[in-house]
């Protein structure tokens, strides 16, 4: 429930690290919206068919003949994304396994059509899915001592704000800048604890060569997500929120004033990771979908005509493929009464007819918001489709910047909680 205030979590790869690849033609080829020469598939033989991360591979053998990629920061085009938790790990277990085989296949470091800039580049793409196990030794560290007094490293606290606070501080200002405030260390830190515990074996099992050839492709039949919640799924998640609040209540009940640096400095990292846990956890249990895929939050000019002829001028609010929802300064009109709408786009004037299924009143003015379950496109259904999806997506484009961490743990409390409730 915090879509308002975050990016789409793979903006920062698509929108700053290909783009950037591109200097060093190491540019990843991820599968979607990619055009590709004719004669470039034909000279390395086709698509590679050796890996389950085949567009990965087909990507590195192309540059490696010396052909040019680009990676292009706007976006071109929307795709479908897993519904559901277990959707999404098994995606990224087949692209962290996939490229991780791939490159063992394909021997990166002593391809001899590859230069040293591409090889340090798709190393460190390989690299990258080794990131659970470093997000384990960030949970971990912490708990050893606080919860079974055994230190993971011996230092001052002095030795540790000189080593550690600068790299903090550094690190979350240099992840806003390079992805032009598309990411932080708070929302990059809650997306990795979420896929640590279910990450960690499968990418364990590729380093020691137990590899995998089942395909397992994402999920695009847009169908309606109803919540199960999965205790198997939330079960390490647990275990780690009751040793942090354990870990927590430890420290307090043996706090001494003359390690009180070190204290505060501990208490941060079990604090935080407790809050990138139950955020996370969060994040597993999921929640119902809305009803539609997408919806474009978008104010466009609209007229709506009613059955009595009156015209009223307004302005969208939500748009999806089978329904929107206007906005007008007066008129009215009533439940299941039949509209006919008039959309004006840049090209054209779209005419629709459909009928009102909600009606939303103002407390302070006589302006209605109203629901139209779109019936009938009057032959303008791909120019509304076109309409609709031709623009830049209506999710946050940066980090809205919120202080704290009460505010999100409150929205999705609150939400669910509002949820059981109705039900």
């Amino acid at each position: 429930y915090s879509e308002k205030k975050a990016p789409n979590e793979q903006d920062f790869f698509y929108r700053s690290i290909e783009p950037a690849k591109t200097s060093t033609n190491s540019v990843i080829y991820g599968g979607s919206n990619t055009v590709i020469a004719r004669r470039a598939l034909d000279d390395i033989g086709g698509f590679y068919t050796g890996s389950i991360t085949e567009d990965f591979a087909t990507g590195l053998m192309i540059e490696g003949a010396g052909y040019v990629s680009l990676g292009l920061p706007e976006p071109l085009a929307s795709g479908q994304t897993p519904d559901t938790y277990s959707e999404h790990i098994k995606q990224r277990t087949r692209w962290g396994r996939g490229v991780i085989a791939t490159a063992r296949k394909l021997k990166i470091f002593r391809r001899k059509e590859l230069n040293f800039s591409q090889k340090v580049s798709y190393f460190s793409s390989v690299i990258y899915w080794y990131s659970p196990l470093k997000n384990l030794i960030y949970m971990i560290s912490p708990l050893l001592y606080a919860v079974f007094m055994l230190p993971v490293f011996n230092c001052n606290w002095l030795e540790l704000v000189v080593f550690w606070l600068p790299m903090f501080i550094m690190q979350d200002i240099s992840l806003r800048a390079v992805s032009k405030n598309a990411i932080s260390v708070k929302w990059s830190g809650i997306y990795e604890t979420s896929v640590m515990p279910h990450m960690l074996l499968p990418i364990l099992k590729e380093f020691f060569g137990i590899t995998t050839s089942v395909f397992k492709v994402t999920d695009k039949s847009g169908r309606k997500v109803v919540k199960k919640r999965d205790f198997k799924a939330l079960l390490p998640f647990i275990i780690f929120t009751v040793l942090s609040i354990g870990g927590i209540v430890r420290l307090i009940v043996c706090f001494e004033l003359a390690q009180l640096v070190s204290f505060l400095i501990l208490m941060f990292w079990l604090v935080r990771n407790l809050y990138y846990l139950l955020m996370a956890a969060f994040l597993v249990d999921g929640r119902d979908s809305d009803g539609e895929i997408v919806k474009v939050k978008e104010a466009e000019f609209i007229c709506a005509t009613g059955t009595q002829g009156s015209s009223f001028d307004g302005i969208t609010t939500v748009m999806t493929e089978h329904d929107l929802t206007m906005y007008l300064d007066e008129g009215e009109f009533g439940l299941g009464e039949s509209v006919e709408l008039m959309l004006t786009t840049k090209e054209d004037e779209l005419t629709m007819t459909g009928v009102i299924t909600g009606v939303n009143e103002s407390r302070r003015s006589s302006a209605r918001t109203y629901t139209v379950e779109i019936l009938d496109f009057e032959g303008n259904k791909d120019d509304y489709i076109a309409f609709l999806y031709d623009r830049i997506p209506t999710l946050p484009q940066s980090l809205k910047r919120d202080y704290g961490i009460i505010s999100h743990l409150w929205t999705n409390i609150a939400h669910r909680v509002g949820r059981t409730a109705k039900k």
